[in-house]
């Protein structure tokens, strides 16, 4: 008989904590389901929003990058523009060179034809002298000698002149293929160095692109699954609450017509209703049982004075 009292009391306990909770401010005011949808909801907007964060951050961070690579463009740009005026204002004052030492060998050239003419013009005088005085033909043998050494070296110097100025040419000409060659290689690395930069921009591009597609694809797998399974929950909230609240009151008359059964000596009908109860309250509002508290607890009292 102890051992049937010993669960009978073991039985109560749950009881006793099912009616504490019910006497609860706090959760009576508001079903565990209610409170499991808002926590639910709560969690949603919290992840979403750390979500959108998120997206925000990374778009900035795309953004500077892009911003970055821009500017590192132009300035590479106009580093390539000032060296490609600098090579063009180097050709073209090796152009002006060019022509200033062409120019100074025609000068020194007609120097020297005005000399040899000069030169020829003596020659004539002195032997139209020499034919007046061919008394002194010594001299005019020696003079004669003189103006052809000289007209020789005039020569000499002529060619010498001639010949400095083809090879200054040449080598001008050589400076100038050599700087277009340097221009052109410049302009090719420029457009190279362009294409690359441009490719990285549009590769940053498409990167952002991914990203941000696939941020709002995870947002839009997020929404959808909290969407359903709030959706889930209300419904079957609302498809279950309203038939406890609807049979509640039957089923509290029949438990406590249990606990009232007087053809139960071993008191096995009156702690199945106990127990049936403790599980009742867990489903139900405390509104419900407010009005009978005073009776369940008049109707579980024999059960202590038994135990006694």
């Amino acid at each position: 008989m102890n051992n049937v009292y010993v669960q009978s009391l073991s039985l109560l306990h749950p009881f006793f904590l099912s009616l504490s909770f019910l006497s609860s401010p706090s959760c009576g005011d508001m079903p565990t389901v209610t409170m499991v949808l808002v926590t639910m909801v709560l969690v949603a907007l919290v992840l979403v929003t750390m979500v959108l964060v998120t997206m925000v951050l990374v778009t900035m961070v795309l953004v500077t990058l892009v911003l970055v690579t821009m500017v590192l463009v132009t300035m590479v740009l106009v580093t390539l523009v000032l060296v490609t005026m600098v090579l063009v204002t180097m050709v073209l004052v090796n152009m002006v060179l060019v022509t200033m030492v062409l120019v100074a060998l025609v000068l020194v050239t007609m120097v020297l034809v005005t000399m040899v003419l000069v030169t020829l013009v003596l020659v004539t005088m002195v032997l139209v002298t020499m034919v007046l005085v061919t008394m002194v033909l010594v001299t005019m043998v020696l003079v004669t000698m003189v103006l052809v050494a000289m007209v020789l070296v005039a020569l000499v110097l002529v060619t010498m002149v001639l010949v400095t100025m083809v090879l200054v040419t040449i080598v001008l000409v050589t400076l100038v293929l050599v700087t277009m060659v340097l221009v052109t290689m410049v302009l090719v690395a420029l457009v190279l160095v362009t294409m690359v930069l441009v490719t990285l921009v549009l590769v940053a591009l498409v990167l952002v692109t991914m990203v941000l597609v696939t941020m709002v694809l995870v947002t839009m797998v997020l929404v959808t699954v909290v969407a359903r399974a709030t959706f889930y929950i209300i419904l079957r909230f609302c498809c279950c609450f309203p038939q406890v609240s609807q049979f509640s009151t039957t089923i509290l008359s029949a438990m406590l017509a249990g606990m009232d059964d007087r053809e139960d000596p071993e008191d096995l009908i009156t702690m199945e209703a106990m127990s049936g109860l403790a599980r009742i309250f867990q489903q139900i509002d405390e509104g419900h049982v407010r009005p009978i508290l005073i009776n369940i607890a008049l109707r579980i009292r024999p059960c202590f004075e038994k135990v006694k």
